[in-house]
């Protein structure tokens, strides 16, 4: 029987935690991170972003390559019920526009720069009034709901929170019927449609997969697929820790 039937991601992490609290669940570059200390920094996140009024059914968007803060972020969400929207990071502006909006995204994670792009360039063109809004409290009439931007970086950026300042309390435990994450497809239209997954749509395929692979905890996994996309954000990582094994992360275009 499938252990993770009646799961959520949240329940997935906490037992990989306790089951191979040292394994390592994600490496990237010299980065390694054990499945304790991804469970830690998620709840550590989670509790922050609480704080910031984030809870049960928020959209919050995240624009960021391939890197452990991006499943540290979708696993943060998750604890407090709040829907991770997955942006590509590529977009340009309009489609972020377009995103932000049709998702009611109540805030938006992004990083600074990637390689030769600049986030902020492609940022300003969308959001002109961050640059004098205080952190929390942005007003832009195209995105009514939009409060938070929150930038995964070390120097300040106007009208932003910092991701590595963010720290509070107060948790919520999503059910199996909650979304846990809002991925959008072009699909047959020219304009994105968002898809509604919620943990009992991809927990237990996780499992079934590591199963019907033969996943050990003794195994490491090639991740150089895009985390905003089905296979990189959520196939490829809960197949790989609902059996205790090692996501080997790379950046990916």
């Amino acid at each position: 029987a499938n252990p993770f039937a009646e799961a959520t991601a949240v329940s997935l992490l906490d037992a990989a935690a306790v089951r191979w609290p040292r394994g390592e669940a994600i490496v990237f570059g010299d980065e390694r991170i054990t499945f304790a200390d991804f469970r830690a920094r998620a709840v550590e996140l989670a509790r922050g972003l609480a704080t910031l009024g984030i809870g049960h059914g928020d959209k919050v968007a995240v624009w960021l390559p391939n890197r452990p803060a991006w499943f540290v972020i979708q696993q943060a969400c998750a604890r407090l019920g709040a829907v991770v929207v997955a942006l590509n990071p590529r977009y340009r502006s309009h489609e972020l526009s377009y995103i932000l909006a049709q998702s009611d995204a109540v805030a938006l994670l992004l990083t600074d720069h990637l390689g030769p792009v600049d986030y902020f360039e492609t940022l300003h063109e969308v959001l002109p009034e961050l640059a004098h809004a205080a952190p929390g409290e942005l007003e832009a009439a195209k995105f009514p709901t939009l409060r938070h931007v929150i930038v995964d970086a070390e120097d300040p950026y106007p009208g932003c929170h910092r991701l590595g300042d963010i720290v509070g309390a107060g948790l919520l435990r999503p059910g199996p019927d909650d979304v846990f994450t809002l991925l959008y497809t072009s699909g047959t239209t020219s304009f994105p449609k968002g898809a509604m997954i919620t943990h009992r749509n991809c927990v237990p395929h996780g499992w079934n997969c590591g199963e019907r692979l033969r996943i050990t905890e003794r195994d490491r996994v090639l991740h150089a697929l895009p985390a905003p996309g089905t296979w990189g954000g959520v196939n490829i990582p809960l197949t790989t820790w609902s059996h205790g094994a090692s996501d080997i992360q790379q950046h990916a275009v």
